[in-house]
């Protein structure tokens, strides 16, 4: 799945950062008070993706289910 490869190389690249240049990873909102806004949407964005994603997993789990 894309979204998988995605993630797997944010974290691989984190590592890099982290082990190589010895950097440590930072919160957004604290390097810049004006993303605040932009991580409250990303927030809110990724609480609606679950909701819709425990729904299709009902809706899968459902329709697998035997009468």
């Amino acid at each position: 799945m894309a979204a998988d490869l995605v993630v797997t190389e944010f974290f691989d690249q984190g590592d890099k950062e982290k082990n190589l240049l010895k950097l440590q990873p930072q919160c957004l909102a604290k390097i810049d008070p004006l993303l605040k806004p932009l991580r409250d949407q990303v927030l809110d964005n990724r609480a609606h993706w679950e909701i819709l994603d425990g729904q299709r997993l009902a809706n899968t789990m459902a329709r697998e289910t035997p009468v």
